[in-house]
This record gives structure tokens, sequence and C-alpha cells, in this order.
């Protein structure tokens, strides 16, 4: 019983291998003066998940716009690029010939951290406290997402549009945007 019990923790927090999950939703925040309008693309086909993902990030670099994340340098573009290869579908390369990401895809979490890990690391609920800004949903973090998007899709749908609005009041408290 110990050894299922140390097993389903060890699961539960582990990272998702981009061999073997799948991308089930993805969300976008755009600003549009100082409002910003969310898009959901959740629990489609991972295929049309990825390929819309990489027409609105060519939109967002052609028109000068801005790809913020919270840990996405280090989690949301690695996966989206390596499940992107795994799927046959053409990713744009945001890496500049000095591996690191383009100037515009911002990660708030780098930017709290003064770039260099300083500090380190903090949950977007978290900061987003801190600094007095709008939370995540509460109740749920992201580990709970892939199984609230089976039982309750609406609620899933919920936290992720609060995900992205607490990212957007981050970054505007931070000066990123």
């Amino acid at each position: 019983k110990e050894k299922a019990t140390a097993w389903s923790e060890f699961v539960a927090e582990s990272t998702l291998p981009p061999e073997t999950c799948e991308v089930a939703a993805v969300g976008y925040g755009v600003a549009v003066g100082d409002d910003v309008e969310v898009y959901l693309d959740i629990n489609a086909d991972e295929h049309e998940v990825l390929r819309k993902f990489w027409f609105f990030v060519n939109i967002a670099k052609t028109c000068g716009g801005k790809l913020l994340s919270f840990n996405g340098h280090k989690f949301d573009l690695p996966m989206l690029t390596r499940r992107s290869w795994v799927k046959g579908i053409e990713p744009q390369y945001l890496m500049t010939k000095y591996r690191k990401f383009e100037d515009c895809c911002e990660d708030a979490l780098e930017y709290w951290q003064l770039g260099g890990g300083w500090g380190g690391s903090i949950k977007l609920d978290r900061l987003a406290q801190l600094l007095g800004v709008h939370r995540k949903l509460e109740g749920m973090d992201g580990s709970m997402f892939h199984k609230v998007l089976v039982t309750d899709p609406a609620r899933a749908a919920e936290y992720l549009e609060s995900d992205i609005l607490s990212l957007a009041e981050v970054a505007k408290r931070l000066g990123m945007v």
C-alpha cells in the first residue's frame, strides 16, 4: 500500500513528459486598451490546438505583440514546441542563435526573479497575492487541470481564464506591459 501511495504521489508531482502527454487546452489573453480579452481552446483535438497556437504566435510576432507567460520559458514553450514536433506540426522557432528566447517572449516568473532565478520559485497565485492583483480560481491549481477538464469542463475553462487574467495583472503590476 505504501508503495502504491508513493507512486501516486510521484506521478502527481512529476513533470509532464512531452513524449506521452497531450496538449488539451491553450488560453490566450489579448490586450485591448486596458482590458484583456480571453480566448480559450479547450478539449479539442491536440493537432488543432497546436496548429492554432502557432498561428496565434505568428500573428503576435507579425504585429509586434508579446507572448507573456509564467514559467513559459521552462515549461510552456518547450512543451508546445516538442509536442508540435511529435505531431508533425512545424512550430515557430522562438530561440535566438544564443539559445535565448526572442524578445517577444516574456516570462513573468523570470522577470520576478530578476532574470537569474534569484529568490527561488513562486507560484503565480502567490505572486498575484503579494502584488495585490487578480488571483487565480480558488481551490484549484494547474496540477488539477487535467482531471477537472474531464469531470467539469466549465470549471476548467473558468480556471484557465482566471489564470490568464491573473498573469495579465501580474505583468501589468511588474511593468512588463
